[in-house]
């Protein structure tokens, strides 16, 4: 499940692992000496069962994703009575670990001291920094053996395991599931500019107006050249590779049909470096709904 703020996965495996090829571990010497070491493993099963809660867009946190993650699994022990030993005293066991995860992308501070790689540049410039952090607690059965084939094993056997891990992990293809920009036609014309599913810009724009052909709109609408001018301009968009691509709006202007609007405008997170302070501002709104206010045209 997945939106534009965060995204949440579960996942569930139910595995049969045949083990009864897993005869013997027998040592042959070079001097024709065989040491046999029987197993006769039999088939089991495991049962495992993970998720992962991600924030994709956390409070505070341009840039960052923040994933909490945990996971349970059982798996019933291969390994007979008959063959038990000291080197894999196992058993059937529970395990339950917990994670964390950290993703850094250009647009934010890698660890808030330096910005986390470059949107732009060849493929061997870093595009985010990731750290995770893993930890697993394995709790085996009581197992009690008799009539092992190695004496010395007979008795109750209890283990834990603790198993901790931390990893730094870098990118050097941000992944972008769908490739540039995309415009999203909410309701009427409201509209939010997508990338990689996750919403950077939002227009709330509404018309004050009737609309009227350009010929007749060019002495009615404040601004009208001006205004054209802003519709000529390239719309800078991304590509996977991180390099820039630029689009062009191409009108008639004598044709087309024209009208005054008012537009409430939101940055939603930056979409290039330097563009914290925007975020900040909120809504750029000419209709005054929110702290600040500039007019449309």
């Amino acid at each position: 499940m997945r939106d534009s703020e965060r995204e949440w996965k579960l996942e569930l495996d139910v595995d049969y692992v045949d083990w009864t090829s897993f005869k013997n571990l027998d040592v042959k010497l070079s001097n024709g000496i065989t040491l046999p070491l029987p197993q006769n493993w039999s088939a089991t099963y495991v049962l495992m069962f993970g998720t992962e809660y991600k924030w994709l867009v956390p409070p505070g946190l341009p840039g960052w994703e923040i994933a909490a993650r945990g996971g349970y699994i059982h798996s019933a022990t291969p390994v007979p009575t008959k063959t038990f030993g000291a080197a894999i005293p196992d058993a059937d066991y529970n395990a339950f670990s917990i994670g964390l995860g950290l993703l850094c992308r250009p647009l934010a501070a890698c660890w808030f001291l330096l910005t986390c790689g470059s949107e732009q540049g060849p493929w061997w410039t870093p595009k985010a920094i990731g750290l995770d952090l893993a930890y697993q607690y394995l709790l085996y059965g009581t197992r009690q053996i008799s009539n092992a084939d190695d004496p010395r094993v007979n008795g109750g056997w209890h283990t834990t395991t603790h198993v901790g891990s931390i990893s730094l992990r870098v990118n050097f293809d941000t992944g972008t599931p769908t490739p540039g920009w995309g415009t999203s036609q909410e309701s009427g014309t409201e509209i939010s500019e997508f990338a990689a599913g996750r919403p950077y810009f939002h227009a709330d724009i509404q018309t004050t107006g009737p609309w009227a052909p350009s010929a007749q709109a060019q002495g009615s609408i404040p601004n009208y050249e001006a205004i054209q001018m802003i519709l000529s301009m390239p719309v800078v968009g991304r590509s996977p590779s991180g390099s820039l691509v630029c689009s062009y709006f191409e009108l008639n202007y004598n044709n087309a049909t024209v009208a005054p609007v008012q537009s409430n405008h939101e940055f939603l997170q930056p979409f290039k470096p330097g563009m914290e302070g925007w975020v900040a501002l909120g809504a750029l709104s000419s209709s005054g709904r929110t702290e600040r206010s500039r007019s449309a045209t």
